[in-house]
């Protein structure tokens, strides 16, 4: 107990430092991958979250089957890690299609619309999981 009260854990100050280093560092990347792209930071770091989303989820269907650890497979998952990527792309695209500035936007182009990528999602959730849902094993 004499060394309880010690320096024997982590330095919180570096601990802290570290991440907000991290965190300014990942601020001016997504800052640049929006500029590049004509998009804001939010619309960015959505695009960026939602793509390692999508590809975590396919890793975990692959491992899941490669292991037989969970029930899930890669098709299982598939459906998901789609609707995902397609929610990702979302807030970009809206930007993209507005016409006009991205403050005033006077009309939004079709594939633009927040609409068309909750109905494309919906819709690959739907059939996606209706199709394996009518190919399940009848027992």
């Amino acid at each position: 107990m004499a060394n309880y009260d010690g320096n024997n854990g982590p330095d919180v100050r570096y601990i802290i430092a570290v991440v907000v280093l991290v965190a300014l560092l990942g601020y001016g990347a997504l800052k640049g991958l929006g500029a590049s792209l004509g998009i804001d930071v939010t619309a960015a770091f959505t695009l960026v979250f939602g793509v390692t989303l999508t590809v975590a989820l396919l890793g975990l269907g692959v491992w899941s089957q490669a292991s037989d650890a969970w029930p899930l497979t890669f098709a299982n998952i598939l459906p998901l890690a789609l609707s995902t990527l397609v929610m990702s792309f979302s807030p970009a695209l809206n930007q993209m299609g507005c016409i006009g500035p991205i403050d005033m936007c006077f009309d939004i182009r079709w594939w633009g619309k927040t609409s068309t990528h909750y109905g494309v999602s919906f819709a690959i959730l739907l059939i996606g999981y209706g199709v394996l849902y009518l190919r399940r094993d009848r027992y």
